[in-house]
């Protein structure tokens, strides 16, 4: 056999390295470059995890901080939520933002206790009392109640106000709300 010259021995080690590079470049830098987006795409869903997780932290201690400046206000948060199933403070205290601005008041509750559903999602028993408003009167009387009613020292989460002219400058208008009982 004979010996290789040494310009066959460079020519067949270009070959290898081209073979070599070839083989580099479509199969194995593929294969980690797909290794290296799938890690880094579990860093970043990593990382987005740990922000939420902080910020959740720090609603949560804002919140106790929150909670304990409450106890000691006019309205604890224990008050928010009559256990009073007639709702009658409530209904007083919306009658009386009612004459406060000459407005017509009709209220009626939809439903009866054993009608209210449970708020979904929470733990303890916190019930909807879903009840609408009829007001007739001037309309910025109207929207001073809309604004009064909500800064109650009760939680009533309005759903819908619809108004409409009814004669000489008034306005009905029907407010559907709930109401919010701790049992």
């Amino acid at each position: 056999m004979s010996q290789l010259s040494a310009k066959s021995k460079v020519i067949i080690l270009l070959v290898g390295f081209v073979i070599f590079a070839v083989l580099m470049f479509f199969l194995v830098y593929p294969y980690f470059d797909k290794r290296n987006k799938d890690i880094l795409a579990q860093i970043n869903t990593k990382k987005l995890d740990l922000i939420i997780l902080e910020r959740e932290q720090k609603n949560f201690k804002q919140a106790r901080t929150d909670i304990e400046d409450l106890r000691s206000k006019d309205y604890p948060p224990q008050e928010l939520f009559s256990r009073d199933t007639k709702v009658v403070k409530e209904i007083k205290v919306l009658e009386g933002i009612a004459n406060d601005y000459n407005l017509d008041f009709s209220l009626q509750v939809n439903g009866g206790v054993e009608d209210f559903k449970p708020v979904e999602g929470l733990t303890s028993e916190l019930f909807i009392v879903p009840y609408s408003v009829t007001l007739e009167g001037a309309y910025n009387n109207v929207l001073k109640y809309l604004g009064s009613a909500q800064k109650t020292s009760f939680i009533n989460h309005t759903t819908v106000v619809s108004i409409r002219a009814i004669e000489d400058g008034l306005v009905e208008a029907i407010i559907e709300s709930n109401f919010y009982l701790q049992e």
